[in-house]
């Protein structure tokens, strides 16, 4: 054999040696190198999840908003084919046969009698009884997204938002011996339609061991200063005008609103008094 072959053939044997020894030292990754791919993770996981989180709060509140403006059109319409007459209130609670018979949210007993199921068993569909299922036909659209309907108690179950009993005039118009057949007012009675605030959201005392404080709710209407504005949407929520848009209200509007005691108030507008309390 010619001794160049033997010797060129054992370069090649050698050098395929060295190549087989690094591919095969090059199989995984050193300890060095996980720890440095892991620190590179766990830094992106640190910056997205805030963005993440602040993206799934902003899409809760959309979605409220737009539960909201819902709801209103749907006031509104009602009103539209009812001579301006908004819906009723629901001033008084769900087993009071002494107010006005058909709400926003649910009827009185003696007349939801055709509505089963009701209040009992699965409260939240009790909505399909008040007079604006006819145009919402979806329980969701009664709750915000970040509101939790099984922790709470009374007609909490039914909705997140209320209605202003300014409507009625806190009881002036609707209730025994108050004009009981009179639903409240009309939207040629207000007088400041995108001013006055007709819906909002509201926090309420929850269920079983984790109440807070106080009574649930038992009807759909309530006076400003005795439920207050929840806190879901970057501590504040929205409240709904009377001509239909929504706004977003941090802790502080919704109680420099409250403590307003002269008339031309943005929550207390009823026309039976002259601050509108």
């Amino acid at each position: 054999m010619d001794p160049q072959s033997v010797i060129s053939q054992s370069h090649v044997t050698v050098s395929e040696e060295k190549l087989n020894m690094r591919t095969s030292r090059r199989t995984g990754f050193t300890l060095v190198e996980l720890l440095v791919v892991i620190g590179i993770i766990a830094l992106l996981v640190s910056i997205l999840l805030p963005a993440l989180n602040k993206a799934r709060m902003q899409a809760a509140m959309v979605k409220c908003q737009s539960n909201m403006r819902q709801i209103m059109l749907a006031v509104n319409t009602y009103a539209s084919e009812n001579k301006s007459q908004l819906p009723w209130c629901n001033w008084g609670g769900v087993n009071d046969n002494t107010v006005y018979g058909y709400g926003w949210l649910f009827a009185r007993p003696d007349k939801r009698g055709a509505y089963v199921p009701f209040y009992q068993g699965t409260p939240e569909k009790a909505v399909i009884s008040g007079v604006l299922w006819q145009y919402l036909k979806d329980t969701r659209m009664y709750h915000c997204p970040l509101d939790d309907a099984a922790i709470h108690a009374g007609t909490n179950v039914m909705t997140s938002y209320l209605m202003n009993g300014a409507q009625c005039g806190y009881g002036k118009l609707g209730t025994a011996g108050n004009s009981p057949n009179v639903p409240g007012l009309r939207t040629v009675q207000i007088k400041r339609p995108a001013d006055s605030v007709l819906m909002w959201e509201v926090v309420e005392p929850v269920a079983g061991s984790q109440k807070l404080s106080g009574a649930p709710w038992n009807d759909g209407a309530s006076q400003p200063a005795e439920e207050t504005l929840a806190s879901r949407h970057y501590l504040g929520a929205n409240v709904a005008c009377v001509d239909g848009h929504v706004e977003y209200w941090d802790q502080s509007t919704w109680d420099t609103w409250v403590k307003f005691p002269k008339p031309g108030g943005r929550l207390w507008w009823s026309p039976f008094s002259s601050n509108g309390h």
